[in-house]
């Protein structure tokens, strides 16, 4: 019985030329404020920063990306600035893939813990941070530019505290288990900041 093809996916840091693939995403995951494609070289750019791709690799050998997430490691303090994914893969859990590396990459530049804002409204998104320990540090009132939204302001406990890593480890392993289940198989893992790839497979359900 022969194998079933794979489709290959990959995290890489981004580069300038995955922007025309990217501002359609940003515009539609930001609305009228998103980012411009100058933000995101500068950043590209940014010492204190590491920015990431999600990639499909297609049979014809070309790429197509499927999200991308930065953050920022300042004094000791990690930052996530920007997640998103393709609307056409919401729900496939490519989003929390890129939130893991990107937390990943915080450890590994030695952050003491990790920050980010919300939109208050974004009941699913922050689902996701809570499971991973973040909690409520605070309000930014009407932070967001489309509407006037607040943004909750949420962080980690430390990071190198053993109950917080063993949150991650819980939560990185129930992410796995989904990922096999959709039909996702990896075949390597890193949370530094190199190319993470892993296979799907063609026969999904």
């Amino acid at each position: 019985m022969s194998t079933p093809p794979t489709r290959p996916f990959e995290l890489v840091p981004m580069e300038a030329n995955h922007l025309p693939e990217i501002m359609p995403i940003e515009a539609i995951a930001f609305g009228q404020f998103h980012w411009s494609s100058e933000a995101f070289i500068n950043e590209i750019g940014n010492s204190q920063a590491y920015y990431c791709t999600l990639l499909e690799r297609l049979h014809d050998g070309s790429t197509k990306v499927l999200g991308y997430g930065g953050c920022w490691v300042v004094c000791n303090e990690g930052h996530i600035t920007t997640l998103a994914v393709d609307p056409d893969n919401k729900g496939a859990s490519l989003g929390e893939l890129i939130f893991t590396h990107l937390y990943g990459i915080a450890t590994q530049q030695e952050a003491h813990w990790l920050t980010l804002e919300v939109r208050g409204s974004n009941i699913t998104a922050q689902n996701l941070y809570y499971k991973y320990g973040f909690r409520l540090a605070g309000r930014r009132p009407r932070y967001y530019q489309d509407n006037h939204e607040d943004a909750l302001l949420l962080t980690t406990p430390e990071l190198a505290n053993p109950q917080q890593q063993q949150v991650f480890q819980t939560q990185w392993q129930l992410l796995q288990e989904r990922l096999k289940q959709k039909k996702y198989l990896l075949t390597t893992h890193s949370l530094l900041p190199t190319p993470l790839s892993f296979e799907r497979d063609l026969m999904t359900t």
